[in-house]
């Protein structure tokens, strides 16, 4: 629930009505007197999560986009294999949201190995 009620907070603003309401179902008192998010409080809330990991992820799907954008395809279109290189470091970060980047880019096999520091993707739709 800390993400709904931090997602009300900071929608707040842009919809008083809305979040008040959501807010009601939950909460006592208004949303729009509820103390801002704090980062702090949210980084101790997510513990030991390694902040590359989306970047990791997310460095991935942009690839695969890219490819797909390049070649003119649907963001729907299949992936029959994608070749994921980088250090051990950044292979052993990708292997943590491997299921979720395969779902998201519609990826089939995913080939990993080990080259230098930088995470590259190759892409074969």
């Amino acid at each position: 629930m800390t993400a709904h009620d931090t997602l009300l907070r900071l929608f707040a603003p842009v919809l008083p009505f809305v979040t008040e309401e959501a807010w009601s179902w939950r909460a006592e008192g208004s949303v729009h007197r509820a103390a801002w998010p704090a980062a702090d409080e949210l980084r101790q809330m997510a513990g030991g999560v390694d902040g590359e990991l989306l970047a990791t992820a997310a460095d991935v799907i942009a690839a695969v986009r890219k490819a797909k954008s390049e070649a003119q395809v649907s963001m729907r279109t299949d992936v029959a294999r994608a070749v994921i290189s980088g250090s051990r470091a950044a292979l052993d970060r990708f292997a943590l949201v491997h299921a979720d980047v395969r779902a998201a880019g519609r990826i089939g096999a995913v080939d990993q190995q080990v080259g230098d520091g930088t995470l590259t993707v190759q892409v074969c739709l």
